[in-house]
């Protein structure tokens, strides 16, 4: 075996894994904050560090978790003042107004 003759392949493999680590943690950073996991893990997987780096600069979709929310059942809205409240609240923590049989 020559001197500059060496097998990279366990190099190359170890490094593809954390590449795909890093691409499905950006996804997953991504679909948490409201975005889309698929962008977040494209940017991770393709840019690595960098990719992830730039997943926690984006903007939260808040209006995409308060849809998340509602639908799983953990919040709804205030018949009154439309302000979105726990499920289980008896009153509005915005107007004030009862809300247990509403």
């Amino acid at each position: 075996m020559d001197y500059y003759s060496t097998d990279y392949s366990a190099y190359v493999i170890c490094a593809s894994g954390i590449w795909l680590l890093l691409g499905l943690f950006a996804g997953y950073l991504n679909a948490n904050r409201g975005n889309s996991f698929t962008v977040g893990c494209l940017l991770g997987a393709l840019l690595g560090p960098i990719g992830l780096i730039i997943v926690l600069l984006l903007d939260r979709n808040d209006s995409e978790l308060e849809r998340r929310s509602v639908a799983s059942g953990q919040t709804r809205y205030c018949p009154y003042c439309a302000e979105l409240v726990r499920q289980d609240a008896k009153v509005c923590k915005h107007c004030g107004r009862d809300i247990s049989h509403a």
